[in-house]
């Protein structure tokens, strides 16, 4: 069953989601997304401690950290595909995540960031940070929508 959504439609519109694949609540951020979120872009982070997971999958595998992102994002973006959606992905590295997201962001144009609530554990800044670099709404599952536009 679709969830209600707590923003508006807009045809236009990119979410992008941060997921990540370290926390049980690393996929918090996709239960925000409802049928409003035409155009998702699902976004992992192949640095920090968020990849950890990641990491260890590809030493046990014998492949680079950018290859088991892309394993873990297409196996999250499939349960994503709705009609009427796109869904991308994209595993992005950098030394800062929220400088990362915003950049991402900006190129592509989202009007809205869902990060999950497993990002208050690894860095608490990078919700405001975030909100700081990129013109954008951020929204985290218990922190309900900071607006960045002034």
């Amino acid at each position: 069953m679709p969830r209600s959504c707590d923003h508006p439609p807009d045809t236009r519109s990119t979410t992008l989601a941060l997921v990540d694949p370290t926390s049980p609540d690393g996929h918090s951020s996709l239960g925000t997304l409802c049928d409003h979120d035409t155009a998702v872009l699902v976004v992992t982070l192949l640095s920090g401690r968020a990849s950890n997971t990641l990491r260890a999958y590809a030493h046990q595998e014998d492949t680079s950290i950018a290859e088991a992102g892309w394993i873990y994002l297409d196996r999250v973006a499939v349960g994503l595909d709705r009609p009427g959606r796109t869904v991308g992905t994209i595993a992005a590295d950098g030394p800062d995540p929220a400088r990362t997201l915003a950049d991402i962001a900006i190129q592509n144009d989202a009007d809205r960031i869902v990060l999950p609530s497993s990002i208050m554990r690894l860095d608490a800044t990078v919700p405001i940070r975030l909100a700081q670099l990129a013109p954008v709404t951020i929204d985290l599952p218990r922190l309900r929508a900071l607006s960045a536009v002034g």
